[in-house]
């Protein structure tokens, strides 16, 4: 074992100290630890940086390897060494789609379940990974958001996500390694350059080190241009939604379709995916974006279009523009669709007996129940036990303090329903006679009195998650 240079060992230890009120703040510190050299360094270097009592090395098993069992029971043995906490984690790797991708998004999954409020984990990620990073995203048609690279630091669930080796390059790490003898593993797969990181790493990056040595800090430079870039981007964006008279919907917001084509292209685009990242939701890719601009917004008005990502959906009607939950049916992205392939159809059920005062599931994964009132919706001497059926056609109703009655079709087209709801409202029956619809109306003749107690229906809506294992963010 030769010494490690002065230099490098206080270049590690400078680096976790830029960290310190993260790493004193945590309830817990949690240390992605593969067993590879990078994180080998990290759990080495905290464990002589803070109480190795607030530490546990977070060991994912993606069980992909024949070595995976001895990768995991040597580390499990340095981390005795080190006199640290070891946990393994098992995951199931998809095998859909990029095994890369799968791969991470099991991993982060297993951190975020396993991580709670206050905690942190930490990653060994450095400047030589922020520069393939980029470089990979570029390629993937980033935008200033992705072409930023990866934060320092980030939320990830109730916990906190920490690189705090960023600024270091590899050669550091190598060489801290080497002068404490540390014993890491090698895995097989970091070698395969079938996979995109891989072929970056082994073929790409070494040419360009011989060109530009200096490359990793010209585009650690970029990334930070980038993400102020970002941030104005943001700062317009939030300023563009404003006047955009914004309104929370049924499901979903809305925003006024023709405010939003005062804008330029660019600031339409920035605004769409500003406008989804601020409801929680993956931002849509640039095909995306551009079929709701030039498909979606400029579709015939007797046509109710849809376009699709994995993440949500976008739908126009009557001049507004709706970010919607992913709806039942495909979701594959482009995907424009009429209003008369309803994706929200309730399964095919005769009908369903509900005792009104307890909550009713419906088909689609919505529930149905009713709030006791005075003076207001269904009579309660109508509210014993009704049945709840869906839209099969002919349907008639006479809303209280309508002049007549019409048929559902006409009805909601007055009540501007949404063309995507109206196959999936309740309609509530005594004996065979309609007395409500959803939470929208109740029928002429069966509303409570003044002083009369009565029922106020609440229809809550029901929409597929995100596709499992997405993970927000780097």
């Amino acid at each position: 074992m030769t010494s490690p240079s002065l230099t490098q060992e206080n270049l590690v230890q400078d680096a976790l100290s830029a960290c310190l009120p993260q790493l004193e703040s945590a309830n817990h510190i949690y240390v992605a630890y593969s067993g590879g050299l990078d994180s080998h360094v990290l759990l080495h270097s905290l464990a002589d940086f803070v109480d190795p009592s607030r530490l546990t090395a977070l060991h994912v098993n993606h069980q992909i390897s024949p070595d995976a069992g001895q990768w995991a029971e040597h580390c499990r043995l340095i981390c005795r060494e080190l006199g640290i906490n070891y946990l393994c984690k098992e995951v199931e790797v998809s095998g859909l789609g990029s095994r890369e991708n799968a791969a991470r998004e099991a991993r982060y999954q297993a951190f975020e379940e396993q991580l709670g409020t206050g905690d942190l984990i930490v990653m060994a990620h450095h400047a030589d990974d922020q520069a393939e990073t980029v470089l990979y995203r570029l390629l993937r048609r980033s935008g200033p958001r992705g072409l930023a690279g990866m934060p320092v630091t980030r939320a990830l669930g109730v916990a906190t996500l920490l690189r705090p080796l960023l600024t270091l390059n590899q050669a550091v790490l190598d060489e801290y390694a080497q002068g404490n003898g540390l014993q890491w593993i090698e895995d097989e797969s970091n070698l395969d350059r079938q996979f995109d990181r891989n072929f970056l790493r082994h073929e790409i990056i070494p040419q360009i080190n011989r060109r530009w040595p200096r490359y990793a800090e010209s585009i650690a430079d970029t990334a930070i241009l980038c993400e102020q870039a970002e941030t104005l981007n943001e700062e317009l964006a939030q300023l563009d939604l404003d006047g955009m008279a914004l309104r929370r919907e049924r499901k979903g917001w809305s925003l006024e379709t023709k405010l939003l084509a005062d804008l330029s292209d660019a600031r339409q685009a920035n605004l769409l995916r500003f406008f989804s990242r601020s409801k929680g939701r993956t931002p849509p890719g640039h095909f995306v974006v551009d079929e709701v601009l030039h498909s979606l917004l400029s579709a015939d008005e007797n046509r109710n279009p849809v376009v699709k990502w994995p993440d949500g959906e976008w739908r126009r009607y009557r001049q507004r523009l709706y970010l919607l939950p992913l709806s039942q049916g495909k979701s594959n992205a482009n995907s424009n669709a009429n209003a008369n392939a309803n994706e929200n159809e309730a399964e095919d059920v005769e009908s369903l007996p509900w005792a009104i005062g307890d909550t009713l599931m419906l088909p689609d994964g919505g529930t149905l129940d009713a709030a006791p009132m005075i003076g207001e919706g269904l009579a309660h001497r109508y509210g014993g036990s009704v049945k709840v059926s869906f839209r099969r056609g002919g349907e008639r109703c006479r809303p209280v303090g309508r002049a007549g009655s019409a048929n559902l079709k006409k009805l909601f087209q007055e009540f501007a329903l949404e063309p995507w709801f109206r196959s999936s409202v309740p309609l509530i029956y005594g004996d065979k006679e309609l007395i409500a619809v959803g939470d929208l109306w109740v029928c002429e003749g069966f509303q409570a009195g003044p002083k009369e107690r009565g029922y106020k229906m609440r229809w809550h809506y029901k929409a597929v998650s995100a596709l499992p294992g997405k993970i927000q963010g780097a």
